[in-house]
């Protein structure tokens, strides 16, 4: 996922921004009028970091995840729920 916002700022995800901010996950600013989309895609410490989160334990052992019909759901979303990246998506419909 990518979001690009009004003023030209490119995120991965504008609920994952307050975190990417408070979190110092990253201090790497990006905008579509300074660099490509490519570019930020493939090269991003903040997409980088995005993309090296995991899935919780239960994730890692489904089959809808194993065969890769699930992402392992939203992590801003386990975030909210868990405290955790790596938590369990609560809008997860196997076994919630």
């Amino acid at each position: 996922m990518l979001t690009i916002k009004a003023n030209g700022n490119i995120i991965p995800c504008i609920f994952l921004e307050e975190d990417l901010e408070n979190y110092r996950i990253c201090d790497e600013r990006l905008n579509i009028m300074e660099k490509s989309i490519i570019d930020v895609w493939n090269n991003s410490k903040m997409f980088n970091y995005v993309r090296s989160i995991g899935v919780c334990a239960e994730c890692e052992i489904c089959n809808l995840y194993k065969n890769n019909n699930c992402s392992g759901g939203c992590p801003v979303s386990s975030k909210y729920f868990t405290g955790t990246f790596e938590g369990k998506d609560e809008f997860c419909y196997i076994g919630g």
